[in-house]
Parts: structure tokens; sequence; C-alpha cells
């Protein structure tokens, strides 16, 4: 679970960040969020498996 916790929270502060000021910045903060989205189901079913 500590585990867990902590690659959760390194996931989101990755994508975290200050506010977009650019279009093409904007565009580029969504990519990372459907890109953490898409880490954190993956690491949801590497679990399953136990292996995370």
């Amino acid at each position: 679970m500590l585990v867990r916790k902590g690659v959760n929270h390194g996931i989101r502060r990755a994508s975290r960040g200050g506010k977009p000021t650019t279009p093409g910045q904007r565009q580029g903060a969504q990519a990372n969020r459907t890109n953490a989205k898409r880490v954190n189901q993956a690491m949801r079913v590497a679990r399953r498996f136990g292996r995370f």
C-alpha cells in the first residue's frame, strides 16, 4: 500500500504544473493528464498480478 501511494503521488506530481498560457501548452497539459491516467490504469492491472 505504501508503494502504491508513492507511485500515485509521483505520477500526480509529475503531471501537475503551472497554469498553461498558450493553446499549445494547454494541449500538452491535456496530453500529460491523459498519459497519467493510462499509467495509473496500467499500474492497477500490474498490481492485480502482484508485480507492484
